[in-house]
C-alpha cells in the first residue's frame, strides 16, 4: 500500500539519484519497522541489501525501470497520430540528455534488455511484462548480491534466487517477533559485545565466562544452560535456508538471549531490552499495534505489476 502510493504514475517520471535514494529511504524505514523486536526497530546498522534479499523485495530503483519499460511498450502501441505517439517520436528523433527516452535507453542497458521499436511492436503486452520482470529480478539480485558479499556480517548467508526466505513464510510455527529475532541473528545484529566491538577493550562474556561474548557463545554459555538441554542444536543452522533448522535454533537462541539480557541488566545495571537494537532505545516503531502480530507478507510479485 505504501509503496503503491509512493510510486503512483512514476513510469513517466525521470528522477535524479538523490530523489530515488529518498524514496528508498522511506522503503527501508518501513523494513526497520517490520523487523522490529519488542517495539524497537531493527538496528540502524543492519546492511540494507539484506532487507531485500531476505524478503525477496525489489528496490525502488529497479521497480522504476520496470514501470518505465512497460510504459514504453504502451507508447509504442499507440496510434501513430496520437499525442503520446508524437511525444515518443519527437524524443527519439531529437533526444536531450536526461529526458525520458534517454532514461529508458539507460534502463534497457542496465537490465541487458536491448530491443528496437520493431521488436516492441511485435511482442505482446503480457510476454513483454514477463520478460521485463525476469530481467529486473536478475539484475536486482546480482546488484544486491555484490553489495552483500562486501559486508562481513552477511558473508555466511547464501542466496540462490530473489525470493522471500522460507523461515519468514506464514504458518511456519514462528511468531513475527521470533522471525524478526532470527533476521537479526542471521546478520549478527544481536546486542552482544562481539557484534558491536568498536571502542570495547573487553569482549569476554558479561556473565563472567572466560570466553568471547558472541552469538554462538550465548547458545553455549554454561551460565545459561537449560534443564534437559538439546545438544543437537547447531548454531550455524541460523544461517541455513532450511526453515526448520532456522526455527529450531532461533527458539533456543532467543530464550537464552532473553535470559542473558535480563541477567546482564541485573549484574551491570544495563537496559533489559531484548531487541537487537538495545543501544538505540529511542528508536521505537511508529505504530507497534499494527506490526507486532502480523505476518511478514510476500509482495515481491506485485511490486513489478
Amino acid at each position: 500500500m505504501l509503496l503503491s502510493s509512493l510510486i503512483s504514475n512514476i513510469e513517466s517520471w525521470v528522477g535524479r539519484q538523490q530523489q530515488i535514494s529518498d524514496l528508498e529511504s522511506v522503503d527501508e524505514e518501513l523494513f526497520r519497522n517490520i523487523f522490529s523486536i519488542d517495539q524497537f526497530k531493527a538496528h540502524s546498522k543492519t546492511p540494507l541489501e539484506l532487507f531485500y534479499l531476505e524478503t525477496g523485495s525489489i528496490p525502488i530503483r529497479y521497480i522504476l525501470m520496470s514501470r518505465r519499460l512497460n510504459f514504453l511498450w504502451y507508447l509504442v502501441h499507440q496510434k501513430e497520430d496520437s499525442l503520446l505517439s508524437n511525444f515518443l517520436q519527437a524524443q527519439c528523433e531529437d533526444p536531450i540528455k536526461g529526458d525520458w527516452v534517454s532514461q529508458v535507453k539507460a534502463d534497457m542497458e542496465s537490465l541487458d534488455l536491448i530491443m528496437t521499436v520493431e521488436d516492441l511492436k511485435a511482442i505482446s503486452k503480457d510476454t513483454f511484462k514477463e520478460l521485463v520482470k525476469k530481467h529486473v529480478r536478475a539484475t536486482a539480485f546480482a546488484g544486491l548480491k555484490e553489495i552483500q558479499e562486501s559486508h562481513s556480517k552477511s558473508k555466511k548467508l547464501k542466496y540462490n534466487e530473489m525470493k522471500m526466505n522460507d523461515y519468514l513464510a506464514s504458518n511456519n510455527g514462528m511468531t513475527k517477533n521470533e522471525k524478526s529475532f532470527a533476521f537479526s541473528a542471521r546478520y549478527q545484529m544481536l546486542n552482544v559485545k562481539k557484534n558491536f566491538k568498536f571502542g570495547k577493550t573487553d569482549l569476554k562474556c558479561s556473565l563472567g565466562c572466560d570466553t568471547i561474548e558472541d552469538q554462538e557463545h550465548i547458545l553455549q554459555c554454561p551460565v545459561l544452560k537449560e534443564e534437559n538441554e538439546d545438544h543437537l542444536i547447531n548454531y550455524t543452522d541460523i544461517y541455513s535456508n532450511d526453515p526448520l533448522k532456522v526455527k529450531n535454533v532461533t527458539l533456543t537462541l532467543k530464550r537464552k538471549f532473553d535470559k542473558f539480557t535480563k541477567m546482564n541488566a541485573t549484574v551491570h545495571g544495563q537496559s533489559s531490552q531484548t531487541g537487537s537494537s538495545a543501544a538505540e532505545s529511542d528508536k521505537k516503531v511508529d505504530d507497534v499495534n499494527t506490526l507486532n502480530d502480523n505476518d511478514i507478507v510476500d509482495y515481491a510479485d506485485s511490486e513489478l505489476e
